[in-house]
């Protein structure tokens, strides 16, 4: 049975039972997804590493793809492909049915009148435009009897212009920032995080700032940037092989926040912070989709760098490749630990392997494609 949309222009897609708004975090669609396992039987991740271009997932079987800014890893685009695979309303009046495309007069009818449409040389299409949504054609000059072959939804009038709205709090804090901090020694000692949310009942949306430390206790965390989504034991330590003594008969633990791209490491004997743990949730990580991306930003003091490059300080965030920290980086690098990631039930990883440098106070796991995995940043 093909899946029964609501066109909603410059907000989404909604079925009886979900919605994807733009705007929203690829791993909060992903959710969606695979809650939604009745419906949706097919889903194709496309990226390309190295590259500006966008992240997509595709519902084959549906004819429905998603388009993701590479750098927010919001949803910006909606794009049927394929009518005749799903069933589209505007206002609960179908514009499309099974294996039946609209006409150019029935788009017409449903949605009034517009500006003329314009033909795009680069995409061979003609595009009908209303505000938050686009029709495209393939004839430079259709007729009233001409086929949709493609509907579009997007923010704002301009597709081609496109870019991924603000985000969709549901209830929920997002982070727009998180900056590590330094002591007086320039070590790392804090996160401060620039949150964002908004309610159901709020017309605007709420912005603070929040600073978790070193030596906090769990109260003191929760107190600053609410519950985690999960807490964690740590059941196995495969790094403990590496400390030269017995571990610790009290187990840490792990505060989990999901949306904003961070878990926190908490001493299982004195339940003070101990490490930060941030999340850049790139495709082929063996984390994708769990987090979102947390937009760290990690100043490297001037000190730290080559004095030849005469750079008065390096700032890390998730787009910077390990080549480039490697390359202004005087202070000596740990020879790489091979990490390769499995879960109990499931002994496989189609990812590979990534690899783990420290220095400093800090490690940072690096993927073959030389993009920054995690930071990994402990309290000395």
């Amino acid at each position: 049975m093909p899946l029964d949309f609501e066109v909603i222009p410059e907000l989404g897609l909604a079925t009886q039972n979900w919605e994807v708004r733009l705007g929203s975090p690829i791993g909060m669609i992903i959710n969606i997804f695979k809650k939604a396992t009745q419906e949706v039987k097919q889903i194709d991740l496309g990226y390309s590493e190295g590259t500006q271009a966008d992240i997509t997932l595709t519902l084959t079987n549906d004819g429905v793809r998603f388009y993701f800014c590479p750098n927010s890893q919001r949803l910006r685009k909606i794009e049927i492909f394929d009518l005749t695979k799903c069933i589209l309303r505007y206002s609960g009046i179908p514009i499309t049915s099974k294996a039946t495309s609209p006409t150019l007069s029935q788009i017409d009818s449903s949605f009034g009148a517009t500006h003329p449409g314009e033909y795009c040389p680069h995409t061979a299409c003609y595009l009908l435009t209303y505000r938050g949504i686009a029709f495209g054609f393939e004839e430079r000059h259709p007729s009233p009897d001409a086929v949709v072959q493609s509907c579009s939804i997007f923010d704002g009038s301009v597709l081609p212009m496109a870019e991924a709205p603000h985000i969709p709090f549901r209830d929920v804090i997002h982070c727009e920032r998180c900056e590590v901090g330094l002591d007086e020694h320039g070590t790392p000692d804090k996160l401060t995080f620039d949150l964002i949310t908004k309610t159901a009942h709020e017309e605007r949306a709420q912005e603070f700032t929040r600073v978790v430390r070193f030596g906090d206790f769990p109260q003191d965390v929760q107190t600053e940037i609410g519950c985690p989504d999960t807490v964690h034991y740590k059941s196995e330590d495969k790094m403990q092989i590496h400390l030269g003594h017995k571990p610790s008969i009290n187990t840490d633990y792990f505060f989990n926040y999901f949306s904003l791209g961070v878990d926190l490491l908490f001493c299982g004997k004195t339940h003070q912070l101990k490490k930060f743990i941030l999340h850049s949730n790139y495709p082929c990580h063996y984390d994708f989709s769990i987090y979102e991306r947390c937009e760290f930003n990690i100043p490297i003091s001037a000190t730290t760098l080559r004095p030849e490059l005469d750079a008065e300080e390096l700032i890390i965030d998730p787009r910077t490749s390990w080549n480039e920290i490697q390359g202004r980086v005087c202070e000596p690098i740990s020879k790489p630990v091979s990490l390769r990631r499995t879960s109990s039930a499931n002994n496989t990883n189609p990812w590979g392997s990534t690899k783990c440098y420290s220095f400093g106070n800090m490690v940072y796991e690096v993927m073959p494609s030389d993009q920054i995995a995690t930071v990994i940043i402990f309290n000395k």
